[in-house]
């Protein structure tokens, strides 16, 4: 996990509060933003169970295949659901984010090529 993030390079990231005064768990997050949740959010049940109300679902597979993409997906959306006051209406559909269609490229070759970082 930790080179899937490294190669994201989040500028924020949530994590489980029971890591809260702890180093993080990857050196390369030192210097990003961290978000801390409750730990339940990160147990399976409770994650599911907040994705199943909030995408009015009868069932997690009617959301995606099950597995820790979705535990992460329901952490992720009770963070969006403090930080915005419960206000979270407006997401709609989950989608995953994958590094199999990207491509890295060189800091010096972004400068060469006149890419601007997003």
């Amino acid at each position: 996990m930790e080179g899937a993030l490294s190669k994201i390079n989040p500028k924020e990231v949530v994590l489980s509060e029971d890591g809260k005064g702890q180093p993080p768990p990857w050196p390369f997050l030192e210097d990003k933003s961290i978000r801390y949740v409750s730990a339940r959010y990160f147990l399976q049940d409770e994650s599911y169970r907040l994705l199943t109300h909030h995408f009015q679902a009868h069932s997690i597979s009617a959301i995606g295949e099950e597995g820790s993409d979705l535990i992460a997906a329901g952490a992720l959306l009770a963070h969006v659901k403090e930080a915005q006051k419960g206000v979270i209406g407006t997401i709609i559909t989950l989608q995953p984010y994958t590094l199999n269609n990207l491509m890295r490229i060189h800091p010096l070759a972004q400068q060469h090529l006149h890419l601007v970082p997003s």
